[in-house]
C-alpha cells in the first residue's frame, strides 16, 4: 500500500510523554435526579439519587453497545458524518456509532488497543492509535482501513492540526505498561451542536457495554 498516498502529504509527529491515567478510576456524572457513576475496565456502573451539583444533566439513553464490557478509550465527533468515534481499548476494535441515537454504525476490529482517536473531516480521514507502535488510518466516509504506519512505542493520544495537516501521536515510549496503571475514568464526548453529553459505559447497568447520551435538564 502506497502509504505516501495514504497520508496525502500529511505530517506526522510523535510525541514522547508518560502515562497520564493514575489516580481515582471512578467518575460520577450528576443528573437532575441521579448520577451517572462508572470504573473503566467493568468495575461498576450504576444510577444513585444525589442533588445536582454545576449543571445538571438529564438521561436521554442507554443505547447498547457491541462487544464485550470491556474498557473504552478516548472517542471524537465526526461532524460532517454526524457519528461518534470510540476507541474499545481492550476489545481491539473501533465503534462508530450515529450521534443522533446511538445506533451501531459499524465496527472496525483488528485495532490492538485502540487508545487515541481523532476525525479529521476536512481530509476525510480517521486517525486511530494502536499497539505496539502503529497509527490506524481510516477513511470517514466507506470507514475502510486505507493504512497503517509506524509510530513511536506505545502510542496513546493523537490530534490533528487542520492549518498544518498535522497528526499529533503522544508516545509513552515504553515506560509504563497498562498493568502498572490505574484505570483511567470513562471517555467523555459533548456535541457541541446538540449539547448532548455521550459516556461509553462497559458495563452498563445490565452487565453489558452502553452507551449513555445525556443532555442539559433544560434543554
Amino acid at each position: 500500500m502506497n502509504v505516501t498516498g495514504a497520508l496525502r502529504g500529511l505530517t506526522l509527529l510523535f510525541v514522547g510523554v508518560l502515562a497520564a491515567c493514575r489516580g481515582s478510576a471512578q467518575t460520577t456524572v450528576t443528573t437532575a435526579g441521579s448520577s451517572a457513576s462508572s470504573e473503566a475496565g467493568g468495575a461498576r456502573s450504576d444510577v444513585s439519587a444525589r442533588h445536582p451539583v454545576g449543571l445538571p444533566l438529564a438521561l436521554v439513553a442507554d443505547v447498547p453497545l457491541p462487544g464485550p464490557a470491556v474498557r473504552f478509550d478516548y472517542q471524537d465527533f465526526d461532524v460532517a458524518k454526524g457519528r461518534l468515534v470510540i476507541a474499545h481499548m481492550n476489545d481491539a476494535s473501533l465503534v462508530v456509532v450515529n450521534a443522533a441515537d446511538g445506533a451501531t454504525v459499524k465496527i472496525l476490529p483488528n485495532i490492538p488497543t485502540a487508545r487515541g482517536v481523532v476525525v479529521a473531516d476536512d481530509v476525510g480521514r480517521i486517525f486511530v492509535t494502536s499497539s505496539p507502535n502503529q497509527l490506524v488510518i481510516i477513511d470517514n466516509s466507506s470507514l475502510a482501513e486505507v493504512a497503517r504506519v509506524d509510530t513511536g512505542s506505545s502510542p496513546d493520544g493523537v490530534g490533528w492540526d487542520p492549518v498544518h495537516q498535522v497528526v499529533g501521536v503522544s508516545d509513552q515510549g515504553g515506560k509504563n505498561r497498562e498493568g502498572d496503571l490505574a484505570p483511567c475514568q470513562p471517555p467523555v464526548a459533548v456535541d457541541a451542536a446538540t449539547h448532548r453529553v455521550f459516556f461509553p459505559l462497559a458495563p452498563g447497568s445490565k452487565g453489558t457495554p452502553v452507551l449513555r447520551i445525556m443532555r442539559p435538564s433544560g434543554a
